[in-house]
Formats: structure tokens, sequence, C-alpha cells
């Protein structure tokens, strides 16, 4: 679109720096909770042993649906943010 529209005014370095480092933020802010719960644990086997990593909530709930809960919408905000973007370069056309 540069060769068609030259004059056409660009987003400015500052603009496209202050938006990365706002989704490194935003990234961060969103997995924090399983960086702060998260815990490992060793299973012995008689072959050997294992280590299980698992959320451990501070209110002692370690089931499936919170992994779910914390899993899914980072997977609906990272989805979400990929169709808007689809989106807008779609219909800029």
């Amino acid at each position: 679109m540069v060769i068609v529209h030259p004059l056409r005014p660009r987003i400015v370095a500052s603009i496209v720096l202050a938006v990365i480092f706002i989704i490194w933020l935003v990234s961060a802010a969103i997995a924090l909770p399983s960086l702060i719960y998260a815990d490992t644990h060793t299973i012995e086997y008689c072959e050997g042993s294992r280590v299980v990593c698992y959320l451990a909530w501070p209110d002692g709930n370690y089931g499936l649906i919170d992994f779910w809960c914390v899993d899914y919408a980072q997977l609906f905000i990272h989805n979400e943010s990929r169709t808007i973007v689809h989106i807008k370069r779609f219909f800029k056309r």
C-alpha cells in the first residue's frame, strides 16, 4: 500500500512501541496467576519418579475447573484479539 499511497501518514514509531509494551504488559498480567500459584510435586514409582506441575490455588481447590478457567480465558483473549485484527485488516481494503 505504500507504493499506491506514498503520502498517506503512517503510524509513528513511538505509538508502535507503546502498543507493543501494552500487549506485553497485558500478557504478563494474564499469566501472572499461573506464575504465582504454580507448584511441583514429585511422584515416586517403582521404576523411578515423575515431577508433576499443578496450580495450587490459595483456597486449596486444585480442581481441573480452575485450570480450565485460566487456560480458556487466556485462549479466548488471544483469539478475540486476533479476530479483531483480522476484521480490521479485511474491512480496511
